[in-house]
């Protein structure tokens, strides 16, 4: 018989050889990436882990959608308030700060600081908002090409991506050992948000545009986006 080709039984047609597998995520990968070593394993898992773990969970959501949710606007819109409380002087001043801090103040990355001991509190606490999931991994990415990741959906807040962005060195350490990384894409606006701004390019994140995510393939690193 001819190679990828079959003989049915009972019968004279031929039939294409079908593909092994049942329709996974590293089979629809077309071989164009290797197969994890040891196959299919387990990346992450977490469990309801009794009351206490749900009031330390709630706790430490509340600073953190306290402090994006509600310090954000404040400092995005909280100019509007400056000519009312310092007058024309006072507004005047903080054009002047803010420009100074949007184009003077450097704003770099530091993969050593999001992976450090400094940003996993936030990361730990965008892990303890779901319970009861697991994160498999079929294949190991090849460090020689370059992602674009694609989650959906955005959720009411970003947990998921966060996830992906903010453990990604644990997940994907081929692509980290190859010394690439991924970066996050964020809505252009945020980065215009004092002090918000420096931290999201702190921990790797770009503003969500043609020109940077380029930028970004253009140096064989991957970027991450959500979709719809």
């Amino acid at each position: 018989t001819p190679k990828g080709e079959a003989k049915a039984m009972g019968g004279g047609k031929q039939q294409p050889q079908q593909r092994s597998g049942s329709g996974s995520p590293q089979e629809a990968l077309g071989g164009r990436d290797r197969p994890a070593g040891e196959g299919s394993r387990v990346l992450m898992e977490r469990k309801a882990e009794g009351w206490w773990s749900d009031v330390k969970s709630a706790a430490g959501l509340a600073v953190f959608i306290a402090s994006f949710c509600v310090m954000a606007p404040v400092l995005a819109l909280g100019w509007l308030a400056v000519p009312y409380a310092f007058g024309a002087k006072g507004m005047a001043a903080f054009v002047v700060v803010y420009t100074i801090s949007q184009t003077m103040i450097p704003k770099w990355y530091s993969r050593r600081y999001k992976d450090g001991p400094i940003h996993a509190p936030i990361i730990n606490t965008l892990v303890t908002y779901v319970r009861d999931f697991k994160v498999i991994k079929e294949a190991d990415l090849d460090p020689s090409r370059k992602y674009v990741f694609a989650w959906h959906p955005h959720g009411r807040m970003f947990y998921g991506f966060g996830m992906l962005v903010g453990l990604f060195s644990s997940w994907y350490p081929e692509i980290v050992a190859s010394g690439h990384d991924i970066r996050g894409c964020v809505n252009d606006n945020m980065f215009r948000i004092p002090l918000l701004g420096h931290w999201l390019h702190l921990i790797g994140l770009i503003e969500c545009n043609k020109r940077k995510v380029r930028k970004v393939l253009a140096r064989g690193d991957s970027v991450g986006v959500i979709v719809g």
